[in-house]
């Protein structure tokens, strides 16, 4: 028997959700960041949980913007961005669960919804360790001219993707 997600992408309805989404964010990130060469479960799930206040704040304030992926009443996805200034968007934060929905096309349906809403903006900037293969995808390339945004965020890690004829 083949049984078909039915998968909503959508902003988040209230503050459950968000939390929903951040607790996402925890997950993907144990799962990808911790093991027995880098830090422990415990300190990625601490050093992710203390900024769920900050993140949670900013997207119910709609200074950021926010998609999530629901499956029947669970939240399994999430994408938050904001502005950066007129011509630039960061996307701060793209994750599904790890466990039971990676590699579904889940964090495709997200980004692609994303792009859709951020528009024709000169270009939009996020910061991978993992990911790069699949932004790729999307048209987002490594920028060695890029900026340095975030602590601990190096240039290799950066990635925008220009709109038609930015660059």
């Amino acid at each position: 028997m083949n049984k078909t997600l039915e998968i909503a992408i959508r902003p988040p309805k209230d503050t459950d959700e968000i939390k929903g989404m951040l607790q996402v964010r925890v997950d993907a990130a144990v799962e990808a960041y911790s093991g027995p060469d880098g830090p422990t479960k415990e300190d990625v799930r601490t050093r992710y949980s203390a900024d769920n206040t900050v993140i949670s704040e900013s997207i119910a304030s709609k200074e950021y913007s926010a998609l999530c992926a629901e499956i029947g009443g669970l939240i399994i996805g999430m994408c938050v961005w904001h502005q950066t200034d007129a011509k630039t968007v960061n996307i701060d934060y793209a994750y599904v669960e790890p466990k039971k929905y990676q590699g579904k096309g889940i964090g495709r349906l997200l980004i692609n919804e994303a792009l859709k809403q951020i528009g024709d903006k000169t270009k939009i900037q996020l910061s991978t360790q993992s990911a790069q293969g699949f932004y790729k995808k999307f048209g987002f390339v490594v920028d060695e001219n890029a900026e340095i945004i975030d602590d601990g965020i190096t240039r290799e890690q950066i990635m925008t993707r220009f709109a038609v004829g930015a660059r």
